[in-house]
């Protein structure tokens, strides 16, 4: 039985109306944030970035400040490390990062986010107001006004060097790995290291032994480890390795 014309006008047709309102809003609502996503990743809004590759299909980006140095669309898809330790922040970096954060971070391809307190408040805020953010994790430093879902132990001052030792002639693997440069020891350095210690004074040279110790050279200075990038490399071979990648 069909309904009558009085029912569709007082009913059915300015709800029908009311609808279409709501869907229009919400597509415009859509359509403003993939348009900032879009003229992020199109580069329109990027200026230099600090890229690397850290082997396993994973990368290093420095963004220094947000939102110009948000990824592009044309980086290679992957799991990311994002370092965000020092960066400043536009008023409208936030919004900008959680968009980005939401179109990039997916199961498969995981971003490492690297902060500290020096990090722009407003970053920091927006991670510390969404903990529960799937597929993003935190890794720095922690102190009262900032706390990373993985806390690492390391001084300021330390950090601050292993920040600004990254620079385009030198490679990452010797800010990850901690035995880089490591001296190498084999059969004859060790054959030749107890000769040196079993050789006896002689009355010429009561003091032979004590030169010799004299003239070695100093232990080599260990090499500047950037242990949050460090930590964010180990978690993402341990997803490798526990196939969760």
């Amino acid at each position: 039985m069909p309904l009558p014309e009085s029912h569709l006008a007082s009913n059915v047709r300015p709800r029908l109306r009311r609808s279409r309102h709501l869907w229009l809003k919400t597509f415009a609502g859509y359509s403003r944030l993939l348009a900032c996503v879009t003229l992020i990743g199109s580069g329109l809004l990027q200026a230099e970035l600090v890229e690397r590759e850290l082997g396993e299909n994973l990368r290093y980006v420095r963004a220094r400040i947000l939102p110009t140095d948000l990824p592009s669309a044309e980086l290679k898809s992957g799991p990311l490390v994002l370092d965000l330790r020092y960066t400043a922040a536009e008023p409208q970096a936030a919004t900008a990062l959680n968009a980005w954060l939401a179109f990039r971070a997916t199961h498969r391809t995981p971003i490492f986010v690297l902060i500290n307190p020096e990090t722009a408040s407003v970053l920091l805020n927006l991670f510390a107001n969404v903990r529960a953010r799937p597929n993003v994790l935190t890794i720095g430093r922690n102190s009262s006004e900032s706390t990373a879902d993985v806390g690492v132990t390391f001084t300021p001052e330390e950090e601050r060097l292993a920040y600004d030792a990254l620079s385009p002639t030198t490679s990452i693997d010797t800010l990850i790995n901690e035995n880089v440069g490591k001296a190498r020891v084999d059969e004859a350095s060790m054959l030749r290291e107890r000769a040196e210690k079993s050789e006896p004074r002689t009355a010429d040279n009561p003091d032979a032994s004590t030169t010799e110790d004299a003239k070695k050279p100093d232990p080599p200075v260990p090499p500047l480890v950037d242990r949050p990038l460090q930590r964010a490399v180990h978690l993402h071979r341990a997803m490798l390795a526990l196939k969760r990648l």
